[in-house]
């Protein structure tokens, strides 16, 4: 389901631009999945044996991993990196400058410099991607988002017993799949919001 949130939520945004199924880490599409799967999936196993049904704990998860897969590729890497690696060589003209101006100034790995590679991206017209162009930046990029959602993730395991325990925020965020899933019970099969 993470799989089709990170491909869908580019797709239907910057090739359909349609509504956008993961503006947030709160997303339709992860709700949307998460009752199919609620109601397929989940009840199909609870029929053939109560115990192969999901947990509270493991639909809990599965939601988690489901808003964290519509935030990135949306506006955390996609919407807005590939633009970046692309647009100033793109819309470099003579009258912004910026072939002069700019682009002496930046690292070439982490633009695309390749004009082939940059034109088939805004025009399209590729018979095959030339990825001996792409993965430079790509991969220097995926390393220092790497760095910085590790470094985050840090930081937020250092602070969560702060959050948690002393100042018992409510993340909002939570809320939802908390209300959805109430308490865990295995009276019946589907959770009491439904």
């Amino acid at each position: 389901m993470c799989a089709v949130i990170a491909l869908a939520a580019p797709y239907t945004t910057m090739l359909l631009r349609g509504t956008p199924l993961g503006f947030s880490s709160c997303t339709p599409a992860a709700f949307v999945l998460l009752f199919i799967l609620i109601f397929t999936l989940h009840l199909l196993l609870g029929l053939i044996r109560r115990d192969w049904a999901f947990s509270r704990g493991e639909l809990m998860t599965i939601t988690l991993m489901m808003f964290i897969s519509a935030a990135l590729p949306t506006r955390g890497v996609t919407g807005m990196l590939l633009p970046m690696i692309t647009g100033t060589y793109y819309y470099a003209s003579p009258a912004n400058q910026w072939a002069t101006e700019l682009h002496p100034n930046m690292e070439h790995w982490m633009l695309m410099g390749s004009p082939e590679a940059v034109q088939g991206f805004y025009e399209g017209g590729w018979n095959h991607i030339p990825w001996h162009h792409w993965l430079p930046p790509l991969l220097g990029w995926a390393l220092l988002y790497g760095a910085l959602y590790l470094t985050l993730i840090s930081v937020m395991t250092l602070l969560r017993r702060q959050w948690v325990d002393n100042e018992r925020l409510a993340f909002p965020i939570a809320q939802v799949p908390l209300a959805i899933f109430g308490q865990d019970s295995h009276t019946t099969l589907l959770p009491e919001f439904f």
